[in-house]
């Protein structure tokens, strides 16, 4: 976590230091909003529209490319989920604060670039690109993704419930 809106929502008017650093904060007025999660929901309403135009269950999609060049757009884009893990680890061996433009286009984007990574892999699976990744196509992790779609759904009431911030 780069400190980007927390600290600017921090510092702002008449929200004293002291009173905003608490997790209250963070969570009802900067983690509940919806615009931490429109993003990469955009991008997967958009991927989903385009496998439901272009592909059905038993067939693959034609993308046009090879097969040499959808390995290359997928070890990009796991490179691409892989940098956006690590880019902020520095910041868990010293405090390390960067620069305010750096905090905010990493909090602006990287959500939703995460979500285009995660559906050029998707695609790409669909479109037959094979290589390592193709156990991610197993039908066990259908139930993972059940599990872990409930568990964002309800993770935030359970959390508030349970009074554990």
């Amino acid at each position: 976590y780069l400190f980007s809106n927390l600290e600017s929502y921090k510092y702002s008017g008449e929200h004293s230091p002291e009173v905003c650093a608490s997790q209250d904060i963070l969570w009802n007025q900067i983690y509940f909003i919806p615009f931490y999660r429109y993003g990469p929901y955009l991008v997967g309403l958009l991927s989903g529209i385009f496998l439901a135009k272009n592909g059905s269950k038993n067939k693959t999609i034609n993308l046009g490319i090879t097969q040499t060049t959808g390995r290359v757009l997928m070890s990009l884009a796991i490179f691409g989920l892989l940098a956006i893990i690590y880019f902020p680890l520095p910041t868990a061996y010293e405090a390390i604060i960067y620069p305010q433009w750096v905090a905010d286009i990493y909090e602006g984007f990287s959500r939703t670039l995460w979500g285009v990574f995660i559906c050029v892999m998707v695609i790409l699976m669909e479109g037959g690109i094979t290589g390592p990744w193709d156990f991610l196509k197993s039908d066990y992790f259908l139930i993972l993704s059940k599990i872990n779609f409930s568990a964002y759904v309800i993770h935030y009431y359970a959390i508030t419930f349970l009074g554990v911030f």
